[in-house]
Parts: C-alpha cells; sequence; structure tokens
C-alpha cells in the first residue's frame, strides 16, 4: 500500500478485530469470576470428563461454562502478541501520516495506547 492513510486505515482495522477477540476473551473470564464470586457451588464447566461437580444444582439453577469455548493461556498469551504486533503496527502507520492528512481520519482508538 503506497498511501499512508490506505495502510492506516487497514491496520486499524485489523487491529480492531484482534482487540475485539481480546475483549470477548475478558468477558468470558469476567462472567466466569462473577459467577465463582456470586454461586461456586452452582458453577459448573460442561464438555469436560467427568461430568458435573459434586452438588452442583440441577434443573437449571447451575451456572454452566462451555469448556471447549474456555481459552488456554497459551492461546490468550498468542493473543495477546497479536493484539501487540497490531497496535504496533496501527501506530507506525498513524505515525507516517502528515497532519493535513490525519485530519481527515480518526485517530488510533484509546484502548491502543
Amino acid at each position: 500500500m503506497s498511501n499512508p492513510a490506505d495502510a492506516y486505515l487497514a491496520a486499524r482495522a485489523e487491529f480492531e478485530v484482534v482487540h475485539t477477540q481480546l475483549m470477548d476473551i475478558a468477558t468470558a473470564i469476567d462472567s466466569v469470576a462473577a459467577a465463582l464470586r456470586s454461586a461456586p457451588g452452582a458453577v459448573m464447566f460442561s464438555n469436560l470428563p467427568g461430568g458435573r461437580p459434586p452438588e452442583t444444582p440441577r434443573g437449571g439453577r447451575s451456572k454452566s461454562f462451555d469448556a471447549r469455548q474456555w481459552p488456554s493461556a497459551e492461546q490468550i498469551q498468542r493473543l495477546l502478541i497479536s493484539w501487540h504486533a497490531a497496535r504496533d503496527k496501527m501506530m507506525a502507520a498513524w505515525a507516517a501520516i502528515s497532519d493535513p492528512v490525519r485530519a481527515g481520519l480518526q485517530p488510533p482508538p484509546a484502548a491502543a495506547q
């Protein structure tokens, strides 16, 4: 891409995709943490060997999370690496844009600062 504004817009779009993925994981972790704080006896992960924990309520009173959707620390770390790389690329592309051109573009999101 020879146009700095186009390079920035592409880098920003890439960052926003990775940032959304990271925020989705944060939301999932928050949900589990909130459930554990409020009613640990009603929390379980589904789709794991061994079934439900002993004494987990049945009949809709339990809070179940799908273990297949739960990220590993390695997956989170890979996503963090991607987030930093996308942010750095976006910030470098922003730095390459002249002030007059910047006036017509949205600056990098606050989440990237």
